[in-house]
């Protein structure tokens, strides 16, 4: 089988999209898939996708420039994937276009749904919310296969009869328990942005790092304008990879996920940088339902998804945090539980059998 992974959201080193996307297709080599990577906005083959291209085309301002470009764009992927004829193009959710129905029509296209990006969109612009909500569907009815990386997306979004499966994010978890090394007389919470949105929660973590002024709280990677409105006793840290992420996970008593998804009228989300903590044995504390967990599991720390933190949220996350900083147990639960069920490569082998059964469809 070969698959494209059509790399539609590129960014710098330090995003979690660009870094899942590059993974993924390293991963389904390793598992002896014929895989490569295809540029949307280059149409070229290969890594290219995954940084910015200097030659890359500007971003439209306005919704038809959106659509005139993504047209454009579709012209030349068709033109790639008529010559390449892959047996299976993996993508996430595009901006729909005549051209790129195309590709719909004339290739098996699977489509991994990861958010309501109509919802994600409201906030900024109704019309871009209401073009998004009016047309993702044409190109969804005609996806040889949908992934949903919850429940609650397939339910919501997918077509009827359009075999799908429900896959949540994974996370490369090490093979032994990572460098472990919080401080317990002033503990560090950080909390991992991988783009800026409301449902993020940040503005909260102003609230608790105002209120809880014995932590001190890190927001690592891009808040958008809510990172403006932090108070001074929150660090701000432009996104880390590698060894400048370890460190400041190694130093953190625990991490914070998503505080909000209420604000994109969700309830359920597996976000990318919650299982990144996880994985290198921090704690979590987290607003929202994850199909991994259950919600009482010792080393994760489910709080209410409210404006305001109530006297008995900040005293359960005061405790949870001063507890983590602690107990070295926590920390190797968690990454064991990463290990048991949040490992991406079997992740992907399930990914790669529900395309397989596309294929021969």
């Amino acid at each position: 089988m070969r698959v494209l992974h059509l790399v539609s959201e590129p960014g710098p080193s330090g995003r979690g999209v660009p870094q899942k996307v590059a993974r993924t297709v390293e991963i389904w080599r390793r598992l002896g898939i014929e895989a490569d990577h295809l540029d949307l906005a280059t149409a070229r083959l290969g890594l290219d996708g995954l940084d910015p291209a200097t030659d890359s085309p500007g971003s439209p301002s306005r919704r038809w420039g959106w659509i005139r470009e993504m047209d454009r764009r579709g012209r030349r992927l068709l033109e790639v994937l008529d010559r390449e004829r892959p047996d299976v193009v993996y993508t996430r959710e595009l901006v729909w276009a005549p051209a790129i129905e195309s590709i719909f029509r004339r290739h098996r296209v699977v489509v991994e749904i990861n958010s309501d990006r109509a919802e994600e969109l409201r906030p900024v612009s109704r019309a871009a919310a209401a073009f998004w909500r009016g047309t993702a569907g044409r190109l969804l009815r005609r996806a040889a296969g949908i992934v949903t990386v919850t429940g609650e997306l397939g339910d919501r979004l997918a077509p009827p009869r359009i075999p799908r499966i429900v896959l949540p994010n994974g996370a490369a978890v090490p093979s032994v328990m990572p460098d472990r090394r919080p401080d317990a007389e002033r503990p560090l919470v950080s909390m991992l942005v991988g783009g800026p949105g409301p449902w993020q929660g940040v503005d909260r973590v102003g609230e608790l790092a105002e209120r809880l002024p014995a932590f001190d709280f890190v927001v690592c990677g891009d808040p958008g304008a809510a990172g403006d409105a932090l108070p001074p006793s929150v660090r701000r840290l432009p996104p880390l990879v590698r060894q400048d992420l370890a460190d400041l996970l190694a130093r953190s008593a625990a991490c914070i996920g998503t505080l909000a998804l209420s604000r994109k009228r969700m309830a359920e989300a597996c976000p990318l940088k919650s299982r990144t903590a996880l994985a290198a044995g921090v704690p979590l504390i987290y607003a929202y339902d994850d199909p991994a967990l259950a919600g009482d599991e010792p080393f994760a720390l489910r709080v209410a998804d409210r404006d305001s933190w109530s006297d008995e949220d900040l005293d359960r996350i005061r405790r949870f945090v001063r507890h983590a900083a602690a107990s070295p147990d926590l920390g190797e639960d968690a990454w064991r539980f990463a290990r048991e069920h949040l490992d991406v490569t079997a992740i992907e082998r399930r990914r790669l059998e529900f395309m397989a059964s596309i294929q021969r469809r």
